[in-house]
């Protein structure tokens, strides 16, 4: 695996940190390379690659909003036995202390970098002689995801949709029950799912829809759920984003489990 990862990251230089860590299904291991230390989370399953591209893009997704600190994805990279290895930025951290109420303000700005941004869209554009302009994070309108993420090992359906009700009923609860009676046989799960959407209340978003639930309408945006640290060197929170955040608004993340 150390000759497949010197060729696919270029480096001359790859020694083994003695550093490792994991989560529930995948290992780790810390190396020095030309560029810096990197982490490699590593797992042997057919699924990996699917799961390893949905975390890098989860990553990048939350670095491009400047609101928290996380680790950098690199590369993902197939193994000739079968799975595959996740290369991401190496961060150095301790037991989360102090910086606890930044962390909170920066995940508080996460969650609300698209309603700002399109805040922001909807001033520019109602502004005399300014035309909307281009946002180096895109505005999102729909709950969705660009990529397939998991939940361990399962893919998540993330198709977009254009209001959450649909999103979270048809995409997580009813895609998780029918791999129930597959898997198990419940028909009985089905058939309660079925009752339930026999008594649909009026949401409150579009007058007159019937839906499953009524409850404040959230916007689009960026959550992210995991284990969260403080820097070694400079202080400050950082996270890593776990499984898919089930209350789903917007997109989903994965997990780097080294953190």
């Amino acid at each position: 695996m150390e000759a497949l990862l010197k060729r696919e990251l270029g480096t001359a230089k790859l020694k083994a940190t003695g550093h490792s860590g994991g989560g529930c299904i995948s290992e780790g291991l810390s190396y020095d390379t030309d560029f810096g230390r990197v982490f490699a989370k590593i797992n042997y399953k057919n699924q990996a690659r699917q799961m390893f591209d949905g975390e890098k893009a989860s990553l990048e997704a939350i670095l491009s909003t400047n609101a928290i600190k996380a680790p950098r994805p690199m590369k993902v990279v197939d193994l000739n036995q079968g799975g595959a290895v996740f290369v991401m930025e190496h961060v150095d951290m301790r037991l989360l202390s102090r910086y606890s109420a930044q962390l909170g303000e920066q995940l508080a700005d996460l969650h609300l970098h698209n309603k700002r941004q399109k805040e922001k869209q909807i001033k520019a554009e109602q502004t005399i002689g300014k035309g909307s302009g281009q946002s180096e994070v895109p505005v999102v309108d729909r709950f969705g995801f660009h990529v397939v993420t998991c939940c361990g090992y399962i893919p998540q359906v993330n198709d977009w949709q254009t209001d959450w009700v649909s999103f979270y009923t048809q995409q997580r609860l009813q895609h998780q029950l029918g791999l129930v009676e597959q898997a198990y046989g419940d028909r009985e799960a089905r058939e309660l799912w079925a009752s339930l959407q026999c008594f649909p209340i009026q949401s409150s978003r579009t007058p007159g829809r019937s839906t499953y639930f009524v409850c404040p309408i959230p916007a689009p945006s960026l959550p992210a759920e995991g284990p969260a640290a403080v820097l070694r060197r400079g202080g400050g929170a950082c996270v890593a984003p776990r499984r898919p955040v089930e209350r789903q608004c917007g997109r989903l993340l994965g997990r780097p489990h080294h953190l």
